[in-house]
């Protein structure tokens, strides 16, 4: 199985570097799975220009927006007991550390912590749109010689 999940992973690599290199992905936002800045993925980032942001978040706001789906990606309703929210946050956690490092590649972090989603969304637009701004004025002032 593990060699299944590999190749689903470079497959989906692939599919990013092919996203990328459209003319019309010059101007788009892309979710990227907690790997999205490790192996085949960040290769893949790497080739493009662009801004990346890691979306951060309490574990116990992630497990709060859990949701479940069946083979078919059909949306599951499911009410976890107390012994599987404790299972369910204890990975989480473990992702966090595990995936904490790889996530200082990006080129900022926004915390949405506490934020419904309309406006985790504004924050991070605006973390996005300010770190732009910002490295556009570094170019001009790069071209001009001045600093």
């Amino acid at each position: 199985m593990g060699d299944r999940i590999h190749s689903n992973k470079n497959e989906a690599a692939k599919a990013l570097v092919h996203l990328l290199n459209r003319p019309e992905s010059l101007d788009c936002l892309i979710a990227l799975p907690p790997s999205g800045l490790m192996g085949g993925y960040l290769r893949a980032i790497k080739k493009a220009s662009g801004i990346t942001a890691v979306v951060t978040d309490k574990p116990e706001n992630i497990l709060e927006r859990i949701r479940f789906y069946d083979i078919d990606s059909r949306p599951i309703e499911k009410k976890l007991t107390p012994k599987e929210k404790k299972l369910y946050l204890r990975e989480i956690k473990k992702d966090i550390t595990y995936f904490c490092t790889s996530y200082q590649r990006a080129n900022l972090q926004v915390d949405i912590s506490g934020l419904y989603q309309d406006q985790a969304a504004r924050k991070v637009k605006e973390a996005v749109e300010e770190l732009d701004g910002k490295l556009m004025q570094q170019a001009r002032s790069e071209q001009t010689g001045w600093s």
